[in-house]
């Protein structure tokens, strides 16, 4: 799952030497939606299951934006597309193995 052809483009335009951020002209952040919704949800001990909480997980996300534009960086949030077809097999395990634990 994923972006596609996310890796390939951060291997071509991302150098592999390490670079403080603080010197990199280049200001944004890119963060994977998805991901980062369930990590807000797990940090923030948020109950998905049963409606959400969306107060207290949009503060979360409030929060959190307003901490990373304060250090001069600006957010950049991607959400996967649809599903492919060849991976619906593979989600549909995934769904069936996080069900039975």
């Amino acid at each position: 799952m994923g972006v596609k052809g996310l890796k390939r483009w951060v291997s071509v335009k991302c150098n592999s030497r390490r670079t403080l951020l603080s010197k990199r002209k280049e200001k944004f952040i890119a963060i994977d939606a998805l991901g980062f919704m369930y990590f807000l949800y797990k940090t923030e001990s948020l109950d998905w299951l049963y409606g959400g909480q969306f107060s207290r997980f949009e503060a979360a996300l409030v929060r959190y934006i307003t901490s990373v534009r304060k250090v001069g960086f600006e957010p950049v949030f991607f959400f996967d597309g649809k599903r492919d077809e060849n991976k619906w097999e593979t989600s549909l395990q995934r769904a069936k193995e996080r069900a039975e634990t």
